[in-house]
């Protein structure tokens, strides 16, 4: 019995494409022409699907981040640039998050101290 997994991570496409190409859809010597051709269209149509620079730099960063995986499908280059984009990446959002949490505590501490800039609230009237 075949375990079939319901849900697929990103990073194990890289993988799996690499796979797919180098050794199950590569042409063999057995092959009828109909078996080549399918093989054929079926590499065609993956690498148009999974070839434009946006979605191989997706595929890329997950499977560096994986840990089965640690980038171990590329080249040393190619790791070492998607490594400091992710690093600036995260340096980037913990940039924001610290802007947004200054802008936050500020806020709090100008409500805190008075400086609340809406009208007080009108008395409630006894009848």
């Amino acid at each position: 019995m075949c375990y079939q997994r319901k849900n697929m991570s990103v990073s194990s496409v890289k993988p799996v494409l690499e796979l797919l190409k180098g050794e199950l859809l590569s042409p063999s010597p057995d092959d009828t022409e109909l078996t080549e051709n399918i093989k054929s269209n079926m590499c065609r149509v993956l690498a148009q699907k999974y070839s434009p620079p946006n979605i191989q730099l997706l595929l890329t960063k997950a499977t560096v981040l994986d840990p089965r995986y640690r980038g171990s499908m590329e080249d040393a280059e190619v790791l070492d640039d998607v490594r400091q984009q992710l690093v600036q990446e995260l340096l980037d959002m913990k940039e924001q998050q610290g802007s947004r949490e200054g802008a936050s505590s500020e806020e709090s501490c100008s409500k805190a101290a008075g400086g609340n800039d809406e009208p007080p609230p009108a008395p409630a009237r006894r009848e």
